[in-house]
């Protein structure tokens, strides 16, 4: 029973982390609506923590209700079956409300995500029509209007594109995570994403003077899905846009490994502290450094794990981060064309 209790312990400290995590991060997003979101979030941790306290208390009582024997104490061996029947009684009534306690954090932890899922199904149309017509306003008032209201209308639009990429990629996270994304893994040249996402990165890139290198000439193609793959590519390569040192370099590589292409996304930004480390892939954590609403690496992860692959993060504080990943080898020999 102690190691139940134990456990137990552990997980109300782990509660309470979390609950403090998810407040940090509410604190540190200006997206109102993952405002909203993380603030519910703690609020469940704390209403998880509640139960496994109850739980927590009960088994403390039932141990008390059994004194051990005092030492030195001589007892009948009647008695010893007695007090060894009363613990393990104990034992079975803690472990049912161990695993009572369980499922009810289970089930509470499923409603929760289906709740998030429908909220954020329900936002992204309008979201995307805000997008369209700021772009389109943007496009249209150019030169017309003043300066000022230019700037107004350009912030309208970019605070649009950070929220309808959150919601984006809480939903991408649940499809992920539920196992409803069905891979349809096919031959993929990676330089070709990879491009494809520094085209659609460029105004960021620009806007901070980023020089961005690609070091990939004769990379092997990889056997991956193709959604999934720029999923991966477009988180990583954004999380380093934004972390970047302006004016600096961000460097994407690849090369072939055994069955497998191990890739990286290098950033000269302000780096990740020690001990955010272990915790960068966990869903809504995010670091000292801000790094984004938590939810674009937590889906890195999902993709790499789903193809089979790994992936990790080197990083000190004030220099830089690098993400490494890898995805499996296509079959035969086709390589990447060469950088120019």
């Amino acid at each position: 029973m102690a190691d139940i209790r134990e456990i137990l312990r552990k997980a109300l400290e782990k509660e309470a982390a979390s609950s403090q995590e998810y407040l940090e991060a509410a604190k540190n997003t200006s997206d109102p609506e993952a405002k909203s979101l993380l603030e519910q979030l703690a609020q469940d941790e704390l209403r998880h923590r509640q139960v496994l306290k109850t739980q927590l208390e009960l088994l403390e009582a039932a141990r008390t209700s059994h004194p051990k024997r005092p030492a030195g104490k001589e007892v009948s061996r009647d008695l010893d079956g007695e007090s060894c029947e009363a613990e393990l009684e104990g034992a079975k009534r803690a472990t049912s409300v161990l695993a009572e306690a369980k499922r009810e954090i289970e089930e509470t932890q499923k409603a929760k995500e289906e709740l998030y899922a429908m909220a954020t199904h329900d936002l992204r149309s309008p979201l995307i029509s805000i997008v369209a017509f700021a772009q389109k306003l943007l496009t249209s008032l150019h030169g017309k209007v003043s300066e000022a209201e230019h700037q107004k209308i350009q912030w309208i639009w970019s605070e649009a594109r950070k929220l309808e990429g959150f919601v984006s990629n809480f939903l991408d996270l649940a499809r992920l995570s539920a196992g409803a994304v069905e891979l349809n893994r096919q031959p993929i040249e990676p330089r070709l994403i990879v491009d494809e996402e520094i085209e659609a990165l460029s105004p960021q890139i620009n806007d901070k003077g980023l020089h961005v290198e690609v070091t990939m000439s004769g990379v092997p193609w990889v056997e991956a899905d193709a959604w999934a793959a720029r999923r991966l590519f477009m988180n990583l390569m954004s999380n380093a846009v934004l972390h970047g040192r302006s004016g600096g370099t961000i460097e994407v590589g690849g090369e072939g490994e055994i069955g497998m292409v191990r890739f990286w996304v290098k950033d000269d930004g302000p780096g990740i502290p020690e001990k955010d480390l272990p915790h960068i892939f966990e869903t809504f954590h995010t670091d000292a450094s801000k790094r984004g609403s938590g939810l674009g690496l937590a889906i890195a992860l999902q993709v790499v794990q789903a193809h089979g692959g790994r992936i990790w993060v080197e990083s000190q504080e004030g220099a830089g981060a690098t993400f490494y990943f890898t995805l499996p080898k296509a079959h035969g020999e086709k390589k990447a064309r060469n950088a120019p």
